[in-house]
């Protein structure tokens, strides 16, 4: 601080400074606090980011995968080939002759549908029959004069017998 003997000037001068200093200390503080939570966002989404890489098996599962069949291919073929000869084997050789049960006799399909045919064939003829006769009563009813049919209607309707 300035003495007290000092002018009133520099008392100024000395005071304009240290709010200036003050000014630049609390903005570069303000420039470290935002690079500060920048470096912490960042830190937390790379940790998230390794988590999630630990954490999925699938991922790890197939790039496993696909570097050891990059690196040696032909164990994996003989490995499938040898795989594939002992699951047929136990589905259809020998050995799958234990777990399998004994195959049923079957009813040919041509007798069953022959059986089916015969059960169906008295249902669609009345139904055939049936509609053909009301085709042709139709047919017939329409053939009739225009007037036959006016004659009828008007011996039918008589307003006086309504109720």
């Amino acid at each position: 601080m300035a003495r007290r003997d000092q002018p009133k000037d520099r008392k100024l001068e000395l005071l304009s400074q240290l709010t200036s200093h003050r000014k630049d200390i609390t903005v570069k503080k303000q420039i470290l606090v935002q690079r500060i939570s920048e470096s912490k966002d960042q830190l937390q989404d790379q940790i998230k980011d390794q988590i999630k890489d630990k954490i999925n098996v699938p991922k790890i599962v197939t790039t496993s995968v696909k570097s050891s069949f990059s690196n040696s291919p032909n164990k994996w073929f003989i490995g499938s080939a040898v795989g594939g000869i002992i699951i047929s084997k136990v589905l259809f050789g020998t050995i799958g002759s234990i777990f399998r049960k004994p195959k049923k006799q079957r009813i040919s399909h041509g007798l069953l549908y022959s059986i089916a045919g015969m059960a169906a064939r008295p249902m669609i003829k009345s139904f055939l029959i049936g509609k053909a006769r009301n085709y042709v009563a139709n047919r017939l009813i329409g053939q009739q004069p225009q007037s036959y049919q006016q004659e009828t209607y008007q011996d039918t309707y008589r307003p006086q017998n309504r109720y």
